[in-house]
């Protein structure tokens, strides 16, 4: 109940960085002082949170617009680069909510995500290899840390619910990272 109340007020709030604040607000009132929640698992198990993310209507939202524009940005680079196959970032998968939508609508491409929070890592990988998805690929890793396989050819990356994990005296390096990959 009180999950849903939290969700409830969080999608009154208009703009995303309003969203942000008040979710990182939350997180130091729910953990009693102030400090970000690097690790997803330490506010929930991501079981329960696969099975709560896709009905959220502020993830629903943000979801069709990360599709489209992911989809529009990889056809371009697609024309640019000439490649059969192409690598798809994820920074900060969680559960692979967006990793396994991703990946069944560019089944052609490999989709890797690094994620650093080993139990929720643990538990991608597991829904990777208990469904046999042969595009998808996870590290228990930063992205700062991540350095492509060869046959990885990263093109495209793309946090979705990430960022508010990273913290901000750390986020310009992170991105900075991010395209130098």
């Amino acid at each position: 109940l009180i999950k849903r109340e939290i969700a409830e007020q969080v999608y009154k709030l208009g703009s995303l960085e309003d969203r942000l604040s008040y979710l990182n607000d939350m997180n130091r009132r729910m953990n009693g002082h102030a400090r970000r929640i690097t690790d997803m698992s330490e506010m929930v198990h991501p079981e329960t949170y696969a099975q709560v993310e896709p009905y959220h209507p502020f993830y629903k939202e943000m979801s069709e617009q990360l599709y489209r524009s992911l989809g529009k940005a990889l056809d371009n680079v697609k024309i640019k680069l000439q490649r059969e196959r192409h690598g798809i970032l994820e920074v900060g998968p969680g559960p692979g909510v967006q990793t396994f939508k991703v990946a069944e609508m560019h089944k052609d491409d490999l989709i890797v995500g690094v994620e650093p929070d080993s139990r929720t890592e643990a538990y991608l990988r597991g829904l990777i290899e208990k469904n046999g998805i042969t595009n998808v690929r996870s590290y228990t890793i930063g992205a700062e840390e991540y350095k492509p396989l060869p046959d990885e050819h990263i093109s495209v990356a793309f946090s979705s619910f990430a960022n508010h994990h990273i913290p901000p005296q750390v986020r310009d390096a992170f991105y900075k990272k991010l395209f130098e990959i």
